[in-house]
């Protein structure tokens, strides 16, 4: 990752630790709740983000509906993605043994015995916003595009 993306990162975390951002599930923003990956967008939008990715947010005038970031809903664009260095629109990555002791009982009605799953889907699940953090600082691989250990 690049310094800039790892600043992007810490940001994340700081986010997702905060409580500032209510958790929805389902798309990266709708109704004023976000998925994890839907607060990433939003800093990247936002004042500390790209002034570039801003223009390419998109909140339609109707109730309940979802934000659009660079015409996706559900998951990350490249031009996201590469804002946090992530390797996947979804945040994909392998379980590894530090991964599955933060995820504790979770991992059981998550991921069971799948040797990978991602961001999006321990959103879904339901799992809170501190979690995912803690997931996203352990690095897990195949997360960030720096972190291929085992694809090459």
């Amino acid at each position: 990752m690049t310094p800039e993306q790892e600043r992007h990162m810490e940001m994340w975390l700081a986010a997702l630790r905060s409580g500032e951002f209510p958790q929805g599930d389902g798309s990266l923003c709708c109704n004023g709740r976000y998925c994890c990956l839907g607060v990433a967008a939003e800093l990247a939008c936002g004042p500390d983000g790209s002034a570039e990715l801003a223009a390419l947010r998109c909140e339609p005038p109707h109730q309940k509906v979802s934000v659009w970031y660079d015409d996706n809903f559900e998951v990350l664009s490249e031009r996201f993605m590469e804002w946090l260095g992530l390797q996947t629109s979804y945040g994909g990555f392998r379980l590894t043994p530090e991964v599955r002791e933060i995820l504790g009982d979770a991992l059981d009605t998550t991921v069971g015995e799948d040797e990978s799953t991602s961001l999006a889907e321990l959103n879904d699940y339901g799992l809170p916003f501190p979690v995912i953090a803690d997931v996203i600082a352990a690095r897990p691989p195949e997360l960030f595009v720096d972190n291929l250990e085992g694809l090459l």
